[in-house]
């Protein structure tokens, strides 16, 4: 049976304890030709990151996806919960690629096969 081929992009920042902050969630099922993309408000404000951040934060919504940091579609308490049932949504012959801002800086990729 030929492997259901999923790509998860998302745009994160570093929060201030290091954690990862997700603000935009993008999926799509090659398969199934199905997409789906989600914003998500930050859980503290712009002013708690360190000023590296805040920048990369500044330049992103000028230039790439035009969201203030504390503005999104989605609560950012549901963040976990959309993308558990993305997931668990797939066909249990999935391969999922996943895509995030600093994949670039790293020689690793990261694929999961359900």
């Amino acid at each position: 049976m030929k492997p259901n081929v999923v790509f998860l992009d998302f745009t994160y920042y570093k929060g201030e304890q290091n954690e990862t902050i997700v603000k935009e969630l993008a999926y799509i099922d090659l398969c199934g030709k199905i997409g789906f993309k989600s914003s998500f408000s930050a859980p503290y404000s712009v002013d708690n990151l360190d000023d590296k951040t805040q920048y990369m934060v500044k330049w992103c919504q000028k230039y790439l996806h035009t969201l203030p940091f504390n503005v999104g579609e989605r609560p950012y308490l549901e963040m976990n919960k959309t993308l558990l049932k993305l997931i668990c949504s797939l066909a249990s012959n999935s391969i999922i690629y996943v895509k995030g801002t600093d994949v670039g800086n790293r020689d690793e990729r990261i694929v999961l096969i359900i």
